[in-house]
């Protein structure tokens, strides 16, 4: 009978493990390796077994107040598959934006279960304004977790496949204020800025335009330039710096059937960002009422300074910050070429009364003029730039 030693097998064994251990642990980090935006993958497998993907995002590739745009996409054998799409364990940073009142965290933000493909936006903004800014984030390399889980495999069963595409996109500062205004009366109230509310985020607000820079802004009838309207910024020492006062007085003829509008801008230097909001007034009209959206911008005509070219919270257009160059359709920077930015903000470089930044671009008017780039006015009317500011 032989008497073998077993101990250097042993060590072999125990040996592999560990390999097979730090194998599986690499596999494991990169798997969770942050990835960059955009990103897009094709054929990622789902079973019933394994029904859940997830990919880490690198936030520092997003734009500032990022939202993130994400889709589905069953493969042609699963088309009734149903996918749910998660976005969690965003850094909160301690905003109490990211809580409800009960103090419970919003996240995770999920879309609704429906079969097909899925397109969904996650308010990631809402937790981290500015991802490049550690000073806001508290973090220098912040992270989101998106997970698609399929919760039904429809008719074709497990195992399936499905593509997914991940864009960052800007959710600018914007807002309506809508009120209805008689001959004999006029409107008060405040704007919602619907921002972050973080200190070094509030700013700026101003009136576009008061050229004057005394936080009064007059509006004027359309076809007679007759003094239509006034709207002024009420700021005092105990201002809501995300919700700023305006008063509106009416001044024009009392049989003038039609819209009023006084627009705003705020910058954000802490973002990175520039939104602007509409205070639409209806006047001798009810709210029914629907004023007219040319380009589908989230601007209605008589508050959007360029109708016939996005430049809305809803839709932008991308231009170079000299207005020489105006380029096609955008929601984030991200998407308009070198030396452009996304105009999601009614921007005018000299405040004229005729245009803005992607309609007649300021300078290059005359080569954009030249090619037939240029905006139609509905009410044009002589708006200023004004200036209401806020400290924390």
């Amino acid at each position: 009978m032989y008497d073998y030693d077993l101990r250097p097998w042993s060590r072999i064994a125990a040996l592999v493990v560990s390999v097979l251990l730090l194998l599986a642990l690499y596999a494991e980090v990169a798997s969770a390796q942050a990835q960059a935006l955009p990103y897009s993958a094709n054929n990622i497998p789902l079973s019933t077994a394994s029904p859940t993907v997830t990919r880490h995002l690198n936030m520092l590739t997003a734009p500032n107040r990022p939202q993130l745009r994400i889709s589905a996409t069953p493969d042609a054998g699963h088309t009734n598959m149903t996918l749910e799409i998660q976005v969690d364990e965003c850094p909160a940073f301690g905003n109490p934006q990211c809580f409800d009142n009960e103090g419970n965290e919003i996240q995770p933000w999920s879309s609704s279960s429906t079969p097909g493909a899925v397109e969904w936006i996650a308010p990631v903004w809402q937790c981290i304004p500015a991802p490049h800014d550690e000073n806001i984030t508290g973090d220098p390399t912040p992270e989101c977790r998106v997970r698609v889980t399929a919760t039904n495999f429809g008719s074709g069963g497990s195992p399936a496949t499905f593509n997914l595409q991940i864009e960052g996109e800007t959710r600018p500062v914007t807002g309506t204020v809508e009120a209805v205004v008689n001959t004999s009366t006029g409107a008060s109230g405040s704007l919602n800025l619907e921002r972050v509310p973080f200190c070094t985020d509030a700013a700026d607000f101003r009136w576009i335009y008061d050229e004057q820079d005394d936080d009064v802004v007059e509006t004027f009838h359309p076809i007679t330039e007759a003094p239509l309207g006034r709207c002024t910024g009420v700021a005092t020492s105990g201002e809501d710096i995300f919700n700023p006062g305006y008063d509106y007085d009416y001044l024009g003829s009392p049989s003038y059937v039609g819209f009023d509008c006084c627009t705003w801008q705020m910058d954000s230097p802490a973002t990175g960002t520039t939104g602007s909001g509409q205070a639409l007034f209806y006047v001798n009209l009810g709210l029914g009422a629907q004023p007219p959206d040319s380009d589908n911008d989230g601007f209605f005509d008589p508050c959007d300074n360029c109708v016939d070219v996005p430049n809305g919270p809803f839709l932008g257009t991308c231009v170079t910050t000299n207005g020489s160059t105006v380029g096609g359709p955008c929601l984030s920077n991200q998407q308009c070429s070198g030396g452009q930015f996304c105009s999601m903000a009614q921007e005018d470089d000299d405040f004229d009364s005729e245009a803005g930044l992607v309609c007649l671009p300021e300078p290059g008017a005359t080569a954009l003029l030249a090619s037939g780039v240029v905006c139609l006015i509905g009410l044009e009317r002589r708006r200023r730039k004004a200036r209401v500011t806020a400290s924390c």
